[in-house]
C-alpha cells in the first residue's frame, strides 16, 4: 500500500495488486487492510469475466473502472474506489489488446486529490512493441487532462537488471 500527500496535505491511499484471480480472495484482501482502508484498489488479473464483474462486491468499494478479457482466460484490470469518493469512468477501450496491453482508468471528481488513476496488466506473454505504443498513446490520451496521474499495474518488466525492456519503458515513461 502507498500513502502520499498533496499540497493541501491530504493523504491518499492506494492499493496495487496482481490477484491473480479475485473472486476467491476478496477476504483475504479486506483482512489484510482492514485497520487502513485505501481509498483505491488497483488490482489485475482479476480473472473475472464482462459477465460477472458488475457482480464482484468488496464492502465499501466501488467498482470505477475496468477491462476483462473476451477471448482468452484470465487476465483483466480493475480500479475499486470508496464509496465516500466520487469518479468519472475514462474510456481507454480502444487501447486494449488482450495480453499486450489489458488497460482502464477513472478520474477524481470533487476531490483533493485532484488525479488519474490507471491500472494496466502485461502478460509475460504479449508484445512489448505493441505494449509501447498503446501505453504511448494512453499517456497522449491522458495527457489533455493537465492533472496528476497514477499509473499502478503489473508491465512483467524486470526493473532489477538493466535490459532492453526497461530501458524503453522508463525511457517513455520518462516523456
Amino acid at each position: 500500500m502507498v500513502t502520499s500527500k498533496s499540497n493541501n496535505e491530504c493523504n491518499l491511499k492506494f492499493f496495487s495488486q496482481n490477484v491473480r484471480g479475485l473472486s476467491n480472495k476478496i477476504d483475504e484482501l479486506t483482512i489484510h487492510w482492514a485497520e487502513n482502508a485505501p481509498h483505491l484498489l488497483c488490482l489485475t488479473e482479476h480473472h473475472i469475466p464482462y459477465t460477472a464483474i458488475q457482480k464482484a462486491n468488496i464492502a465499501n468499494y466501488n467498482l470505477g473502472a475496468y477491462y476483462c478479457r473476451q477471448y482468452t482466460k484470465c487476465g483483466g484490470v480493475c480500479i475499486f474506489v470508496q464509496k465516500s469518493y466520487q469518479f468519472t469512468t475514462i474510456d481507454l477501450s480502444e487501447y486494449c489488446r488482450e495480453q499486450d496491453m489489458e488497460v482502464c482508468a477513472l478520474k477524481m471528481v470533487h476531490s483533493p486529490f485532484n488525479l488519474i488513476v490507471v491500472s494496466i496488466y502485461r502478460s509475460p506473454s504479449g508484445d512489448f512493441i505493441i505494449f509501447l505504443k498503446k501505453l504511448e498513446g494512453v499517456l497522449n490520451s491522458l495527457s489533455k487532462y493537465s492533472i496528476n496521474l497514477i499509473i499502478a499495474g503489473d508491465f512483467n518488466v524486470n526493473f532489477m537488471t538493466d535490459n532492453i525492456k526497461r530501458n524503453h519503458l522508463t525511457s517513455l515513461l520518462e516523456t
